[in-house]
């Protein structure tokens, strides 16, 4: 396999066509590989807007490491309108079988992407999570989500000064 990275490119942006070959392949790669594939995607330059899908996708993931991969990738390649789905992530998950335990690790990137985005309805979305107990004892992740809202609400105030002037 290592054979195939590197007549596909490597690290390359000449290997990324590859690399969403294997994200879009069917069926699906193990999610190990899959996270894999994101981590080596995140650290290569270049035009990855391909890869916003996929990773979308992969948000909901069983894996938590394969959701993490997917979420930290998206921080660096996020479009405004995937602030909904990266929002829809802020609920607490049980442990079960469909989903593993997201820690703060997995939701920090998600403030990046929404304090670039991110609307009143993100804030919202924040807030809903906040008092049905996500992350609960985390006081340095809620911290950073404070600051996260604060940085949308002036954001929008900004946008919303910029059209009034126009």
């Amino acid at each position: 396999m290592v054979q195939e990275f590197e007549k596909a490119g490597g690290q390359t942006p000449r290997s990324l066509p590859f690399y969403l070959r294997l994200l879009n392949w069917k069926p699906r790669l193990h999610w190990s590989s899959e996270e894999s594939v994101l981590k080596i995607v995140a650290k290569i330059s270049g035009d990855r807007s391909a890869f916003r899908k996929p990773a979308l996708e992969r948000l909901g993931a069983y894996s938590s490491p394969l959701a993490q991969a997917a979420m930290e990738l998206l921080a660096q390649i996020a479009e405004p309108e995937d602030a909904p789905a990266v929002a829809a992530q802020f609920k607490y998950v049980e442990f079960d079988d469909t989903t593993e335990y997201r820690g703060p690790e997995y939701f920090r990137p998600a403030l990046v992407i929404l304090a670039e985005y991110g609307t009143e309805s993100e804030i919202a979305k924040i807030d809903k999570a906040k008092e049905e107990h996500l992350l609960w004892s985390d006081r340095r992740f809620w911290a950073k989500a404070e600051a996260c809202k604060k940085a949308i609400r002036e954001r929008l105030a900004k946008e919303k000064e910029k059209d009034d002037k126009k």
